[in-house]
């Protein structure tokens, strides 16, 4: 059944495959500076601000599997790196500091797999469907068969959360398009860590254009399930600070542009349905509360996540989104608030103390109806 979502955001757009573990030196076709040696036997050198090369890369994709992500890795340092690190160290009572430095090192290195793998590129890889190129135009958009990927190449940057200058650099002189081929990638495939209890999305207090947010799912002990980093809106969308309740979820949804909901449209005179897929304007998921027309979402631009803003909603990158729904469910509590300063320590102290109230909240209305918000997809 074909399902329509109204919502508030920015609307700046963004296996059945075979891996194997890197064992050799570089080849040819991995030579760079960011070889497989270099990167996997990076476990001590210092990351922090400045830094980028094999073991700023090696950071990235274990916090990633640990599930602090800093949404696209690239292998620089970067402010959404630095606040992944902090994230974790505070869920790990290391000192905050924002540096990768030999106490943290030996708790990331716990985990013993290779930190970039081969693929080889398979049939079902190059299947697609892949479409040209994604038109600016909300209308034009509206006549596509679906948002689809516009390569494999940016297939692959979604499936293993890297950016597409990354996977170049990893391959060198590399095709992406040609079965049979093996690439380096990222090993950022991890098994779920059960449902949250509660979401916490806190704005960051940046300043325009960007406009940041962390968003974390807690278990019911405030244990983090999931950390991610976010857009949320400026100041005439602004976070919907308060405590709400997930409705819907949403995967591969259709999306209803309506100019009317948007203080600056981009099309301020044509309503459009957009096809769904990976560069749709809520991405490759939609996580709906009971606030109407608002929710949490995927994004086809994960390079711009923590660093732009959007015009409402909470956008995500599409894998960190996907992950998300995964621990959620329809009532799960949502709280949005402001983060005003302080440490991450505190912050962190701050939201395992909202999942409780959140907790015995939900207890004492447990026999009370889930609020249903309007224009839920249909």
């Amino acid at each position: 059944m074909e399902r329509l979502i109204t919502v508030f955001l920015l609307l700046s757009l963004f296996s059945g495959t075979s891996q194997a573990r890197v064992q050799r030196e570089p080849t040819t076709a991995m030579a760079s500076a960011l070889t497989a040696a270099s990167i996997n036997r990076a476990t001590t050198a210092r990351v922090g601000p400045g830094s980028s090369g094999p073991a700023v890369l090696r950071a990235q994709i274990l916090l990633d599997r640990a599930h602090f992500s800093c949404g696209q890795i690239d292998g620089r340092y970067s402010q959404n790196l630095k606040n992944a690190i902090e994230a974790y160290q505070s869920a790990y009572q290391l000192k905050v500091d924002g540096v990768v430095g030999r106490s943290m090192w030996k708790l990331l290195n716990q985990d013993s797999a290779e930190a970039v793998i081969e693929h080889r590129i398979s049939p079902e890889d190059l299947a697609g469907p892949f479409v040209d190129k994604i038109p600016q135009d909300m209308e034009a958009k509206s006549k596509l068969k679906g948002m689809y990927y516009e390569s494999p190449l940016q297939e692959f940057t979604g499936k293993y959360h890297a950016s597409e200058a990354l996977l170049k650099r990893l391959n060198p002189r590399q095709r992406f398009d040609r079965v049979g081929k093996e690439i380096l990638v990222p090993n950022v495939v991890t098994p779920p860590r059960g449902r949250a209890a509660s979401v916490v999305v806190t704005g960051l207090g940046t300043t325009l254009p960007v406009r940041a947010a962390s968003v974390e799912a807690l278990d019911s002990a405030g244990k983090v399930l999931l950390y991610a980093p976010a857009n949320v809106g400026g100041p005439h969308d602004p976070l919907p600070v308060g405590e709400w309740k997930v409705t819907d979820i949403v995967h591969n949804p259709w999306y209803n542009y309506n100019p009317d909901l948007f203080w600056d449209p981009e099309d301020p005179n044509t309503k459009s349905k957009i096809p769904p897929g990976p560069n749709g304007p809520v991405g490759l998921v939609w996580i709906g509360i009971s606030k109407p027309h608002y929710g949490l979402h995927g994004a086809a631009d994960p390079e711009l996540i923590g660093r732009a803003h959007s015009d409402g909603c909470v956008r995500m990158t599409n894998w960190d989104a996907l992950e998300l729904a995964n621990l959620v469910g329809k009532g799960t509590p949502v709280i949005m608030k402001e983060g005003l300063g302080g440490s991450h320590r505190a912050r962190a102290a701050e939201n395992r103390e909202k999942a409780g109230d959140v907790e015995s909240t939900a207890a004492r209305r447990a026999g009370r109806s889930t609020a249903k918000r309007q224009g839920t997809p249909q």
